[in-house]
């Protein structure tokens, strides 16, 4: 009983913050301006460790850009935490980002 008593008090305590700092409509949001980026070379940096970022999420979005016509590169990682790509893999990082910015000055 104490567990599911927890379980309930953090999912309760959650809706609530979401509730009252808007965090929901600020995800939703940033996933439906993902969907429509303004530039049509598109690089993406994450790993399936994350704990912050659903990568699967990610997967379909990389998907969905392909099959709609734009250039995707990827860096996707199976070990980096959150944010850590550049310290887990700094040469495959380094490497994606002098591409992306060689694609950029054409």
């Amino acid at each position: 009983l104490g567990r599911k008593v927890w379980l309930l008090a953090g999912s309760l305590g959650l809706g609530l913050w979401c509730l009252l700092t808007g965090s929901l409509r600020r995800s939703h949001d940033f996933w439906t301006s993902m969907q429509s980026p303004p530039c049509e070379n598109l690089v993406y940096l994450y790993s399936t460790n994350d704990k912050v970022t659903d990568a699967s999420r990610i997967d379909e979005l990389v998907e969905s850009q392909r099959a709609s016509g734009k250039e995707v590169t990827v860096l996707r990682s199976d070990t980096a935490d959150h944010t850590q790509l550049l310290r887990i893999h700094p040469q495959e990082y380094a490497h994606m980002i002098d591409g992306m910015l060689e694609r950029a000055r054409g």
